[in-house]
């Protein structure tokens, strides 16, 4: 039995974990500052693009190698068109260095703004992954085709 992947939106799984990681910093005291919250936007970034190769390979699991490999081919047309994948991390990194060395500046237009794209460039991704589900089953369909 195959899982139902299709109507699976990352969007909202990203986005909880950003919400837990708020709430965490929140409990901290820490949600006055703009780190927090870029950090908070960035970090699901880093599992969001394995879990989807995953999730697309586990979808058809007795023809998992040609959705292996159909993924392998996938990924760098991924990493072009959408660029949560690269953004994601640059920005967790970047804001967990500040964080680590005390650079606490508080939540400012700058940072709200940076949130903002964060989350669109989630919504993004989501996209690009629901148009790669719907063109991988339509693509495997014809390519594996039982007599």
């Amino acid at each position: 039995m195959t899982p139902d992947l299709e109507g699976l939106h990352f969007v909202y799984l990203s986005l909880g974990v950003s919400a837990a990681i708020l709430l965490a910093f929140a409990l901290r005291g820490m949600e006055r500052y703009g780190a927090a919250w870029c950090l908070a936007f960035s970090a699901p970034a880093g599992f969001l693009w394995p879990f989807q190769v995953i999730a697309i390979i586990w979808r058809d699991w007795p023809a998992w190698q040609t959705d292996l490999l159909l993924s392998v081919l996938f990924i760098p047309l991924l990493v072009l068109i959408c660029p949560l994948c690269w953004v994601g991390p640059i920005v967790f990194i970047r804001q967990y260095r500040d964080l680590k060395r005390g650079n606490l500046v508080p939540l400012n237009i700058d940072s709200l703004a940076l949130c903002a794209v964060l989350v669109a460039l989630h919504v993004w991704a989501d996209q690009i992954c629901a148009i790669f589900f719907a063109s991988s089953y339509i693509y495997l369909d014809d390519l594996i085709q039982t007599p």
